[in-house]
């Protein structure tokens, strides 16, 4: 008789997959970090500009740095 997964164990399966190193790392060799670092900073270049700003605030920057940086850990 075949044994029934229910829709917990179907979720907790998935959750888990998000925690295996190789898929992971297969992952972060798919998604073009760089691209979504520049697509990131665009809007924010931008925004800054017609704000009267020349460059982003340090605060800003390093915020920016932070989440692209934790965006590559993902």
């Amino acid at each position: 008789m075949e044994e029934r997964c229910s829709e917990k164990e179907l979720y907790m399966c998935q959750v888990l997959k998000y925690e295996d190193p190789v898929r992971q790392e297969a992952a972060l060799n798919m998604v073009p970090i760089d691209e979504l670092k520049e697509k990131a900073l665009i809007p924010l270049a931008k925004e800054t500009c017609e704000k009267g700003g020349i460059f982003p605030s340090a605060f800003t920057a390093g915020y920016m740095h932070h989440r692209a940086s934790n965006l590559h850990q993902l």
